[in-house]
């Protein structure tokens, strides 16, 4: 079963398919990161509201 890891910009033109990481495969990749990938998780703000709105997604109520 896959698992999702964050990863890099530069890294996506490697990855295989969407689950190429294991629960044992993800912790060997994440072994040889020097940085912390998840560094500035919690400070990157994101809305949703504009890319929702050009897919034109409608709230229901």
């Amino acid at each position: 079963m896959g698992v999702s890891i964050p990863i890099a910009w530069d890294d996506l033109g490697a990855l295989k398919s969407g689950s190429q990481w294991n629960l044992r495969t993800a912790r060997e990749h994440l072994s040889f990161q020097t940085t912390d990938p998840w560094a500035g998780y919690w400070k990157r703000r994101q809305a949703l509201a504009e890319p929702m709105k050009r897919l034109g997604y409608q709230r229901r109520e």
